[in-house]
């Protein structure tokens, strides 16, 4: 991506940030909102020993500051992330996927990163080319994942 293509994507990115977050403004006030995310997803996010870092990270502090937003951005488990946005200990999460489960849960901002999935298997298991060449198999996936909510669609019985 050229520079001047992220430097657009960002300037979009703050203004879809500054109009999904006037409530959030409102209630903030003066107090810091809790945000957080999944603590091991680089380059996007992760924790870096103590310290949240990425992509997803800097762009949202940029978001925030322009909405007046004082806000600390934490890393954790990310079904303990998602559950603890959902019981209102959190104010958001940065960078969710959306699902129709998940928009019944939380509210969301315009898209800000487009994410991708893979499934990675060992050179010699060079029948496994895609999600249904997954079926009968086993598959490491991260609880509370976008990736495991779509295997679970197709494949119901998945845990």
């Amino acid at each position: 991506m050229s520079l001047c293509s992220f430097r657009h994507l960002l300037v979009l990115f703050l203004c879809a940030w500054c109009l999904a977050l006037p409530s959030l403004a409102q209630e903030a006030n003066s107090e810091t909102l809790r945000f957080l995310g999944n603590d091991r997803l680089p380059p996007i996010l992760w924790d870096h020993h103590g310290h949240m870092q990425g992509v997803a990270v800097d762009l949202t502090q940029a978001a925030a500051t322009a909405a007046g937003l004082s806000i600390h951005i934490e890393g954790s488990n990310w079904e303990q992330a998602q559950a603890e946005v959902r019981d209102g200990q959190a104010a958001a999460l940065v960078q969710i996927n959306a699902s129709p489960e998940r928009r019944a849960l939380y509210d969301f901002s315009d898209q800000l990163l487009e994410s991708h999935f893979h499934v990675f298997r060992r050179r010699q298991d060079a029948h496994i080319a895609g999600i249904e060449s997954l079926k009968g198999g086993k598959v490491g996936v991260e609880a509370g994942s976008f990736p495991l909510t779509v295997l679970q669609e197709r494949y119901p019985h998945i845990q």
